[in-house]
C-alpha cells in the first residue's frame, strides 16, 4: 500500500490503467499486475472484508465513498493467495508490480550529488517516494516537526528559487503535514515566492521543505524510472530471460567460476549512458509468509578486452567498469556510461556458485543503434530469450586474482551452538531496549574475507520456526558491553524460516554477530556457522558470556497540573516536570526508556548532573521527542561516571497530562526513584 501511496501523489492516471474490466450489475472488477516480467489479469468481486464495526478490515480510502483502494488490495491479495500474503514489503518492488517499470532504492546520504539527481528525475518523469526510519521507530509515529516515520511519501517537484532550494512533497493521506521552515503559513515565505510557486496553505497533505531538510528528515529514496514513455530522454529496452543452471550458475567474480555465468554483450556508437536492472523472480508468489531472498544477486560490468566474443579468461581490477551491490533482494539496477564504439561484457550472477534460479534483465540504451546481445557461447542455457521493446543488504563481490586470504578462496566453516532462553538470552530485536542480552559470537578475521554467516534454528515453536535474524557490528572483544547500533555493518533479514544466510564482505578485525528473535522472551537452541577464506589458524570465531546481568530500575510518574511544564521550548515552565534520582555509584553503560501510551504530545526526557539529587547542574543529554497514537518508547543511551544525575521527562506542547514509566537497563547495579 505504501507503493501505492507513492504512485498515488504523482497522479491518478497510472493507477486508472490497473483497472481493465469492470461489471457493476454482476459486481465483477478485472485488474492487471506485473509479476515475473508479464502482466498477470485477476478478476474478483466487489466485496470488501469489514472488521466488526462495519468498516473496511483492511485498506480504503479517505474518501467513503471511494472504493477504488481496497479493491485493488482484495485483487492483488488474490494473486498473491492471501492478504497476509502481501503484509509489509519492499516499496521498490511494489512499484514495479504496479507499472512493469524498473526501481531504485538509494540512502539519502551525499546533498551535493543527490539534488541534481532529484532536478534530472523530475525532468525525466520517474516517480519518486522518500521515507524516514529510525531505530525504535513505530509505523506512522509522528515527529515534533510532523514527519510520519516508516511512511511513504511522493516527492511531487523541486525548485531553485530567488537563493532557495525547496521540494514540494506529499503526504498521500492528505493531512499530517511538515511543520518546520517553509511549511504552511511559516515566516519563510513572501507573497512574491508564494506568487510565482502557486503556493496555497491547505491541511491537503501537500508541503515544501527546503533541500537541507529534506535530507535530514528522510534516509530512503525511491526512485521508479518510466524509460518506456514519451517524457524525456528516449530510452531502448532490451528483455532477456534466462537461467543460472549446472555449469552457468557460476557465482560472483569472487569465484573462478564466475565466467561460465550468462553474459551479454553492449556497445554504443557514441558515448551515453546504459541502465541495467537484473531481476529474480518473485518470492512472494512462492511464500505463504513474508518474501524472502535467500540467494543474493548482482552483476559486473567489464571491459572486453580482447578480440573474442566471449570474455572466458578472468578479468583483472583495470578491466572493471561497474560492479553492482549484490543484494538479498528481488531487483538490482545500477547505471554506467559506455564510451563510443567500446564493446562491454555484463555478467549478472548470484553471489556463491552452484546457486541455480531463473532471472531477467533489462538493458536500456539512449541511442537507438546500440548492440545489446547474448553472447552465444557464455555458457547461458538454452532457454535464454531476448527480446526489444521501445519507448536494486547484501555482500558487495570484487574482482580477484585470488591468494592472499580473502580471494574467493578455499572456505572454513565453524559452527557454534548457543540459545535464546526467556529472561536471559532471548532480549529480542535491536527495537528492544533489551537487545544486548542476545547471545554474542565475536568474529577475528587476520585478512579481509567475504564471508557467509548463517543462523539455523535446530527445532520448531509450536510447528513453526522464529522470526529471527542478526547484525554484524564493530567490535572490541574486551568491551563487550561498549557495543552500539551505531556500529552496525550488516542486519539480515528477520525470516521465519530454519535458516537465515547473509553473504557479507569485511576487511581484517574484530566483529560482534548477535542472534536475536524479533520479540523478546521467544526461546529456541540455534547454531551460527560463518565459512571464510583466512587462515584456520589465525582465525578466530567464540561465543562471549552473555549479557544477563543487567540491572533495570523502573519507576512510573504522571505529567499533570503543576508537572506539565513542555520541552525545554518553554524557557519559563520546562523545568516543571516529573523529576528522578538517578543514583550511580560506579561507571556504567545504561539505557534509559520513557515509555508512554497513547501520548498526547511528543515525549522525550533530559538528563543533568546533580550535586545534592535536588538541583540540576548541567545538561548530559536530551532524548530525541516522539509521538504516535499507541505505546511510544523513547529511547538514548547514556556512559554514566559515578554521581547523582536528574532525569526530567516532558512533554513537547505544555498542559497535556498523561501516565507514564521510565526504565533503566545498566551494566552495573544503580538506583532510580522519583524526586
Amino acid at each position: 500500500m505504501s507503493s501505492l501511496c507513492v504512485l498515488a501523489a504523482h497522479g491518478v492516471d497510472t493507477i486508472k490503467s490497473l483497472f481493465m474490466e469492470a461489471y457493476p450489475e454482476e459486481g465483477v472488477i478485472q485488474c492487471k499486475f506485473f509479476k515475473d516480467n508479464e502482466w498477470v489479469f485477476v478478476v474478483t468481486d466487489d466485496r470488501i472484508p469489514c472488521g466488526a464495526n462495519g468498516r473496511p478490515a483492511f485498506a480504503c480510502c479517505r474518501d467513503k465513498n471511494e472504493l477504488w483502494v481496497p479493491v485493488l488490495e482484495k485483487c492483488y491479495a488474490k494473486v498473491h493467495g492471501s492478504f497476509e500474503a502481501i503484509e509489509s514489503g519492499s516499496i521498490a518492488d511494489g512499484l514495479v508490480d504496479l507499472t512493469g517499470e524498473s526501481s531504485e532504492t538509494l540512502d539519502i546520504k551525499k546533498e551535493d550529488t543527490l539534488w541534481n539527481m532529484l532536478k534530472f528525475a523530475i525532468d525525466e518523469g520517474y516517480v519518486m517516494g522518500c521515507a524516514a526510519s529510525a531505530p525504535g521507530a513505530s509505523v506512522e509515529m509522528e515527529t515534533p516537526l510532523g514527519i510520519l516515520m516508516l511512511h511513504a511519501y511522493g516527492i511531487l517537484k523541486v525548485y531553485e528559487i530567488q537563493g532557495f532550494r525547496l521540494c514540494k512533497i506529499r503526504n498521500p493521506w492528505g493531512r499530517y503535514e511538515w511543520k518546520g521552515k517553509w511549511s504552511d503559513g511559516s515566516k519563510e515565505w513572501t507573497p512574491s515566492l508564494m506568487k510565482e510557486l502557486n503556493v496555497t496553505f491547505e491541511d491537503d497533505g501537500t508541503f515544501f521543505m527546503e533541500f537541507s531538510d529534506f535530507c535530514k528528515q528522510f534516509n530512503k529514496l525511491y526512485v521508479l524510472r518510466i524509460l518506456t514513455d514519451e517524457i524525456g530522454t528516449q530510452w531502448k529496452r532490451y528483455e532477456f530471460k534466462s537461467e543460472w543452471a549446472g555449469p552457468s550458475a557460476g557465482g560472483c567474480p569472487n569465484f573462478d567460476t564466475w565466467s561460465k555465468n550468462p553474459q551479454y554483450h553492449v556497445r554504443v556508437p557514441e558515448t551515453s549512458k546504459v541502465f541495467v536492472s537484473l531481476r529474480q523472480p518473485c518470492m512472494r508468489l512462492k511464500s505463504k509468509y513474508k518474501p524472502t531472498y535467500p540467494k543474493a544477486l548482482g552483476f559486473c560490468v567489464f571491459v572486453k578486452g580482447d578480440s573474442s566474443p566471449d570474455p572466458k579468461v578472468r578479468r583483472g581490477p583495470t578491466d572493471l567498469v561497474c560492479l553492482s551491490p549484490f543484494f538479498a533482494g528481488r531487483e538490482i539496477s545500477v547505471e554506467f556510461e559506455a564510451k563510443a564504439n567500446v564493446d562491454y561484457v555484463i555478467v549478472p550472477s548470484h553471489f556463491k556458485p552452484g546457486e541455480e534460479n531463473p532471472f531477467f534483465i533489462f538493458i536500456y540504451t539512449i541511442n537507438p543503434k546500440a548492440h545489446v546481445a547474448l553472447c552465444v557461447s557464455s555458457g547461458a542455457s538454452q532457454s535464454t530469450q531476448g527480446k526489444e521493446s521501445a519507448p536494486q543488504q547484501g555482500a558487495q563481490a570484487a574482482p580477484s586474482a585470488g591468494g592472499g586470504g580473502g580471494g574467493g578462496g578455499p572456505k572454513t566453516e565453524i559452527t557454534l551452538e548457543a540459545a535464546w532462553i526467556k529472561g536471559k538470552t532471548a532480549g529480542g530485536c535491536i527495537n528492544e531496549p533489551t537487545w544486548k542480552q542476545n547471545p554474542q559470537f565475536i568474529l577475528e578475521l587476520p585478512t579481509e574475507s567475504k564471508i557467509a554467516v548463517t543462523l539455523k534454528q535446530t527445532q520448531k515453536v509450536d510447528n513453526k520456526f522464529l522470526h529471527c535474524g542478526f547484525i554484524i557490528l564493530k567490535a572490541d572483544p574486551q568491551k563487550k558491553s561498549k557495543i552500539q547500533i551505531v556500529d552496525n555493518i550488516h542486519q539480515s533479514q528477520y525470516i521465519n524460516s530454519q535458516s537465515n544466510t547473509s553473504d557479507v564482505s569485511l576487511s581484517a578485525g574484530a566483529y560482534n554477530i548477535i542472534t536475536t528473535t524479533f520479540h523478546p522472551n521467544l526461546e529456541n537452541t540455534f547454531t551460527l556457522s560463518v565459512a571464510h577464506d583466512c587462515d584456520p589458524k589465525t582465525t578466530k570465531f567464540f561465543l562471549l558470556t552473555p549479557q544477563n546481568d543487567w540491572a533495570v530500575q523502573k519507576a512510573s510518574g504522571a505529567w499533570g497540573p503543576g508537572k506539565d511544564g513542555g520541552c525545554s521550548n518553554n524557557k519559563a515552565t520546562w523545568m516543571q516536570n516529573p523529576q528522578f534520582l538517578l543514583q550511580v555509584d560506579q561507571k556504567v553503560s545504561a539505557k534509559v526508556v520513557l515509555e508512554v501510551n497513547g501520548p498526547k504530545s511528543a515525549v522525550g526526557f533530559y538528563l543533568f548532573t546533580s550535586n545534592d539529587g535536588v538541583k540540576v547542574v548541567k545538561m548530559v543529554g536530551a532524548s530525541a521527542f516522539m509521538q504516535g497514537q499507541k505505546l511510544v518508547s523513547v529511547v538514548k543511551d547514556y556512559d554514566l561516571e559515578p554521581g547523582k544525575y536528574i532525569l526530567l521527562a516532558a512533554t513537547f506542547d505544555p498542559a497535556k497530562h498523561s501516565n507514564f514509566d521510565v526504565i533503566v537497563y545498566a551494566d552495573k547495579p544503580l538506583s532510580l526513584r522519583a524526586i
